[in-house]
């Protein structure tokens, strides 16, 4: 699986691995999860209420 998620990172042009020796680490972890809630709370990504 991990393996997988790195190609899908890699095909969407995030290169965690130039910057953490271990993607799926907690620091790894946390900078997917955190550019993952920017993109999600990006006002081009909320639907208008």
């Amino acid at each position: 699986m991990n393996l997988t998620t790195h190609k899908v990172l890699q095909d969407a042009n995030i290169k965690l691995s130039t910057v953490a020796t271990d993607v799926f680490g907690v620091s790894g972890k946390a900078m997917i999860m955190c550019s993952l809630w920017r993109r999600m709370n990006h006002p081009l990504m909320r639907s208008n209420r």
